[in-house]
């Protein structure tokens, strides 16, 4: 137990008796690794009515936004008028992503901590990001080659699998939209979505003492809220990986920078 005037340094300490170097976590998957391959992750201790009160907001912000679209969507329908197609992406970016953002800040405040300190944005800066360019070259082939396996298994069941949303508006949008749909999957979606599933759901859940479902919990959730039935595996399995970056590093840039660059 930490005393409540232990600050920072006390919660983010990495100390842990019964863990080999003093380190919390399991390597990925699963198994004992190599000292070299040890995650360097330290404890983060949310408060968990913080998150949970975080948690709820997105939650709130995103069904109205949807249902706000949806109203809206309904009503130029009546008069004979469709809703322009970057209206949906805009609505999520601001009601999902952009809540994320709004409430990890008052969650960051409310703990008396720094972004740095929250997430560690100055713990090895380059090789954090050195690690997570390197290892993208072979996890986005894998990626890749695994959603087109989920679709030719998909079309053996009988089923035509479909593309996301996102990227069939892109196919579709003038320069503008495409700008637009840019902004929102190279610098506003990674960030939030890593903020969230990685910065304080993984480090919840395994700091709680369910580092399993840490590990394949926020990987399925990642996967399912894109609500695409041939990504979900791949991108379950991706979002293992950016996990792992998170683990391995301690620094929440090394997924946040491979999410962008892989989307």
């Amino acid at each position: 137990m930490h005393s409540a005037n232990c600050g920072v340094a006390g919660r983010e300490s990495a100390d842990v008796p019964g863990h080999p170097g003093g380190r919390i976590g399991i390597p990925f998957p699963f198994a004992a690794g190599r000292r070299s391959l040890r995650g360097v992750l330290p404890r983060k201790s949310w408060r968990l009515e913080n998150v949970l009160s975080a948690t709820s907001t997105v939650a709130l912000a995103w069904f109205v936004s949807l249902a706000a679209v949806s109203l809206l969507a309904a009503g130029l329908r009546q008069r004979g008028v469709e809703l322009p197609a970057l209206v949906p992406l805009i609505a999520v970016a601001l009601g999902f992503h952009g809540t994320i953002l709004l409430s990890a800040q008052l969650l960051v405040r409310r703990e008396h901590r720094t972004w740095r300190e929250a997430f560690g944005l100055d713990r090895a800066p380059g090789r954090a990001l050195g690690l997570a360019l390197g290892s993208l070259l072979v996890v986005a082939p894998a990626v890749y080659g695994s959603h087109v396996g989920m679709g030719a298994l998909l079309r053996a069941l009988g089923q035509e699998p479909t593309s996301q949303s996102a990227i069939d508006l892109l196919v579709q949008s003038h320069a503008w939209g495409r700008l637009a749909i840019g902004v929102f999957a190279v610098l506003l979606a990674p960030a939030a979505e890593e903020v969230l599933f990685r910065g304080l759901f993984f480090t919840t859940l395994r700091d709680a003492g369910f580092p399993r479902l840490a590990w394949i919990g926020t990987a399925v959730a990642f996967g399912a809220i894109h609500a695409n039935l041939a990504a979900f595996v791949p991108l379950s399995l991706f979002g293992g990986y950016l996990a792992w970056l998170y683990w391995r590093t301690g620094n929440l840039l090394a997924p946040v920078v491979a999410h962008a660059v892989f989307n």
